[in-house]
This record gives C-alpha cells, structure tokens and sequence, in this order.
C-alpha cells in the first residue's frame, strides 16, 4: 500500500490517522482532514473543488475577543487584534527603536560637529530603520485594529482597520458555494509553528483567500460555522482543510 502523507505539512500519516468506515484521514501534525473516495487507492478529492465529504463536526462556541451583531438585513463579526501575543513584540520594538534613537543621535550631533564620516553613519542603519517602522506599525495596528465581516443577501465583505493592512475583501454572496478552514505550517529557526486561513470556494471553481494568522484553529471554524449559517450554505468536506 501505497505510503499516504499529509498535503498540507508533509507529515507521514498513521495507520490511526485514518479512518477507512468514513473515509477520511486527519492528519496529528497540523488537523488537515482529507476525504477519500470508497477505496483508498481512489486519492483525496481535490483541495478546492467543493465536493462533498463526510463532515462530522461539533458547533465551535463564540471565541473570546470575538462580537456579534445580527439582525434580519445584517450579520456582522468583529475580532479585536489584541491579544497577550503582542507584550513580547512590543518589548522588542522599544528596544529596537530605542538603540536607532540614541544612534540617530549621536549621527546628528556628529554631523552637527562636521564629523566627515558623519554621513556614513546616519546611512548605515537604514534597514534597521525600515524594520524598526514596520516592527512598530504592526505593534499599533495590533493595538488598535479589528477585523470585521459583514454578511448580508448582497455581499460578503472583509475590513481591516482603522490602521490600514492587506486583505480587504469583497465577494458577491451569490457567488459563494462553499467556505473552508486551513492550517499554515511554518518552518522557522525556533521551530514548527502553525496559523489558520480562512478561504471561500466560488461557484467557477476558483479560491478567494479570506481571513489569514488566525492564531486558534477554533477561531478559523468558528468564522466558517457562522458565515455557512447566515448563509444558508450547507456544510462540506474539502480536501486539506482544518477540522
């Protein structure tokens, strides 16, 4: 038999990683689930294509940092950015910011003094600079920002804000069939660490990325559970998603 791995990390999967009676493989490395034709040698049905699966998923309570507001025109969810995540970064920004104020400093003064070399100085932390601001910028965006979906009869809509970042969205709800959680695997020097997305699957077929860096698997579901609800769409296994 052929060696089954995990698509969305790489892992090998178990023999208890599958379940043959419902014809799905979960993955115990990163929870992508994939779902299997009537024989195994029939492959996992393709990431994205909608088609139906088996789905035998519990509710996901509201999460905490998370709002709702609904009526009969509107459904809204608010997730605020800020979490405990952001002390160890903020701390760092201090620290980066603080060593290229004090080194700034002693450049304009050394300009000031017509130090020839002062020039080179205050040229040489430049992309210590450009990381210190964009280190900084996401500590505030943390700070401050929320994400928003709205969901009504028209549209489905993404907003980041008020500090401005990547990712806004807006899809027409009719063009929506199917929505779908993943997990990101990401392979850094202090170890394997793992993020959430959330994605919309169109009725041509094609993907729209939706929600990114969720940190919780249950917060990725949750969106997922209440757009598909409001929606009326009618829940499906997808190959490679999060359950």
């Amino acid at each position: 038999m052929q060696a089954l791995v995990c698509r969305s990390c790489g892992a090998n999967l178990h023999a208890d990683d599958v379940n043959t009676a419902m014809g799905i493989a979960k993955c115990r490395h990163c929870g992508a689930v994939y779902a299997f034709g009537a024989a195994m040698g029939g492959g996992a049905a393709k990431a994205g294509s909608g088609e139906p699966g088996p789905r035998v998923r519990a509710e996901v309570e509201k999460p905490s940092g998370f709002t709702i507001e609904e009526d009969p025109y509107r459904f809204r969810i608010t997730q605020r950015w800020l979490t405990w995540k952001v002390i160890p970064l903020a701390v760092f920004a201090v620290l980066w910011d603080g060593f290229l104020v004090f080194w700034y400093f002693m450049a304009i003064n050394a300009i000031r003094d017509g130090d020839a070399m002062a020039w080179v100085m205050a040229l040489f932390p430049v992309l210590h600079l450009a990381a210190g601001v964009v280190i900084t910028y996401a500590v505030i965006a943390t700070l401050f920002n929320t994400t928003t979906i709205d969901v009504n009869d028209r549209e489905l809509s993404v907003r980041h804000g008020p500090l401005w970042v990547p990712g806004n969205k807006t899809l027409r709800s009719l063009d929506i069939k199917q929505l779908y959680c993943k997990t990101k695997v990401n392979n850094g020097k202090n170890g394997t660490t793992f993020s959430y997305q959330l994605f919309a699957i169109k009725n041509d077929g094609k993907e729209e990325k939706l929600l990114t860096n969720l940190d919780q698997q249950s917060h990725a579901i949750y969106v997922e559970q209440q757009i598909e609800r409001v929606m009326g769409i009618k829940d499906e296994a997808v190959a490679g998603e999060t359950v």
